[in-house]
């Protein structure tokens, strides 16, 4: 089986509204014959994120759900070292600060900059997952989830939401 390249962002609905979704298979990647999958060691937090206080939890329960989603796509676990797949999870949070933007009032005009909300201070979260040839080591597929999150909070909910919505495009 011919894996497509893809690219899809999708934002989740009413659970998590500023989550968004996207993943990207190698084109030049089959996954004829692979059938067996292992969760391998947690990635780095993704470029730009730190690791916060909850990675080690949030990374549990990414793993989890990617098992539960493989395993209802046919796919079996294995050690690590003799699966077909393995897959490997990246977590990190990030703090934003944007400066409002100029607003108009209802008549038109420039509302003053005193009157302005922000700046606005957000904790943003990153979920990755890399799926790799657990013989040739080549990453044959990738999925990011990233949102707002409430610092400390985990929402268990969102997290297998995520993880279901990035791996609805990973093949049978």
């Amino acid at each position: 089986m011919r894996m497509m390249g893809m690219l899809l962002l999708v934002p989740l609905g009413a659970c998590a509204p500023s989550l968004q979704v996207y993943t990207h298979a190698d084109r030049d990647a089959s996954l004829e014959g692979l059938h067996s999958f292992a969760i391998g060691s947690a990635e780095a937090a993704p470029s730009g994120y730190r690791r916060g206080s909850v990675a080690a939890e949030v990374t549990r329960l990414v793993d989890d759900s990617a098992t539960g989603v493989l395993t209802a796509k046919g796919y079996v676990t294995a050690p690590v070292d003799s699966a077909d797949l393995v897959v490997r999870v990246g977590v990190g949070q990030r703090q934003k600060v944007e400066a409002p933007i100029q607003q108009q009032d209802s008549t038109g005009d420039q509302v003053a900059i005193a009157d302005l909300d922000g700046p606005f201070i957000y904790t943003e979260q990153e979920l990755v997952i890399d799926v790799f040839n657990g013989k040739t080591s080549r990453r044959v597929w990738h999925g990011a989830a990233r949102g707002l999150i409430e610092p400390g909070n985990i929402d268990r909910a969102a997290i297998k939401q995520a993880v279901e919505r990035m791996l609805a495009s990973f093949p049978h």
